[in-house]
């Protein structure tokens, strides 16, 4: 059966014959997609059908050239029409790989899109670039990677060599102008933690002579990067495009290595480049109990729609439990969503639930910054712990992310946090658990 999103009411639904929408599985927004006028979650060619209907939303090319793009070959996109707008002339700088359907109901607008109508595949379009480049024919290689984009819209290749298609032909400083279509949906490519993590590369493109750096990312975790002394604005992914100014170089946090040649384990740090903001500790002051016990956040489970979270979190509550009979220990919780036994674990261990004030990730800073030690699996609150320069322990499988290193306890990115990890392939929480029970005597034994 055919896959179709919605991003409308029923009232506009009901334009469309039943048997003809029978074809369809329907589904329908929410708020994990991204923006409605992006779909920045949604994979390129997963739809058959995306219908719209949102008074809230502007018809604009960019917008029109992203639901493209979640749309499979022969896709429909069904619009409700608007006054004020022609639909064709919203069709137009697509025509190459897009028809408009004229029909009887003059509520709706309908578009296929159809890149066959090219006549040729990626491949050949590509090969079609360099020629043109070759015999320069600039005007040739830029309607090329016009159609590069448009049959594939999540690399950034055909983006990248309109600026230097551009500026070979003079003109200059277009950055900003192409790659605001391309950020609207690829922006937010990275996780919380990751961009926690390479915020800390800030610190030495500052110390090369930057003047101003700005960094763009998902809102929960804007008012905590708000506290790095080396980043001079922070802006909302979502407000990316109409509050970004003239920049000089602009690069995803995560390719910034790629450019330095000194070895990262040597390149000069700012331990920690976070901090908690003092406003938000007294709320999480009147909740930690106190005494000379060891204070301990804890998280044991991530986003369960996370690719790897069969393996990265622990849903066997047995190894947990164990934990939390600990002796001179009082833990915390900082994992924001609980199951009905996970909550009944708490209860019954009288672990301190602080979840339900954390909304955002400069709460969880604030809170972190009160305890002792931080045990958690990966997540961006390993992350947060990190750039504060807590004291960590990370719980990690055997197969794990990259930034974790092959086998080593140490970490390059933050030299508070020690990994312990499965001993081999088959699952091992216990022994991890075992592992830190003592490393947390032997930081309550040095304090």
């Amino acid at each position: 059966m055919k896959k179709a999103l919605v991003i409308a009411n029923e009232a506009f639904m009901d334009n469309f014959l039943p048997a003809w929408k029978a074809q369809f599985e329907f589904e329908y927004y929410s708020e994990k997609m991204g923006q409605k006028q992006s779909l920045p979650a949604i994979q390129q060619n997963a739809y058959d059908a995306l219908f719209v209907d949102d008074e809230g939303l502007s018809y604009d090319e960019d917008t029109f050239f992203c639901w493209l793009r979640v749309l499979k070959e022969e896709g429909i996109l069904a619009l409700k029409s608007k006054a004020g707008i022609s639909p064709l002339a919203l069709h137009q700088p697509f025509s190459q790989v897009v028809s408009y359907q004229e029909n009887t109901n003059v509520n709706v607008w309908l578009y296929f899109k159809d890149t066959k109508r090219l006549g040729k595949s990626y491949i050949d379009i590509y090969v079609d670039f360099n020629n043109a480049l070759l015999r320069n024919d600039l005007m040739s290689a830029l309607e090329s990677l016009e159609n590069m984009a448009l049959l594939d819209p999540d690399s950034p290749a055909a983006f990248l060599a309109k600026v230097q298609t551009l500026q070979k032909a003079g003109v200059t400083n277009q950055e900003e102008t192409v790659f605001q279509r391309y950020l609207r949906y690829k922006i937010n490519m990275f996780g919380l933690g990751d961009e926690i993590m390479f915020a800390q590369l800030a610190h030495m493109l500052k110390l090369q002579g930057t003047k101003k750096i700005t960094l763009v990312a998902q809102k929960p975790i804007i008012s905590l990067l708000q506290t790095h002394p080396d980043i001079d604005e922070v802006i909302i992914r979502e407000n990316a495009n109409a509050e970004l100014t003239h920049f000089d170089y602009w690069v995803y946090p995560h390719a910034i290595l790629a450019h330095v040649a000194m070895p990262f384990q040597l390149q000069p740090k700012r331990i920690p480049y976070l901090s908690a903001i003092p406003e938000k500790q007294p709320l999480f002051c009147k909740k930690i109990i106190k005494n000379d016990r060891l204070k301990v956040g804890i998280v044991w489970r991530g986003d369960p729609s996370h690719e790897n979270d069969a393996n990265r979190s622990i849903h066997d509550l047995r190894p947990i439990e164990k934990l939390f009979n600990t002796d001179n220990v009082d833990f915390y919780c900082l994992q924001k969503e609980q199951n009905e036994a996970e909550k009944d674990l708490l209860a019954c261990y009288q672990v301190t639930d602080l979840s339900a004030d954390l909304h955002d990730m400069a709460d969880t800073a604030a809170a972190i910054s009160l305890l002792d030690c931080i045990v958690t699996v990966d997540t961006s609150v390993a992350h947060v712990a990190g750039a504060l320069n807590k004291p960590t322990l990370l719980m990690l499988s055997y197969v794990v992310d990259w930034r974790w290193g092959s086998y080593q306890r140490e970490n390059l990115w933050y030299p508070n946090m020690e990994s312990i990890r499965w001993r081999a392939m088959i699952e091992d929480w216990h022994y991890v658990i075992d592992e830190v029970k003592q490393a947390l005597a032997k930081i309550s034994a040095s304090r």
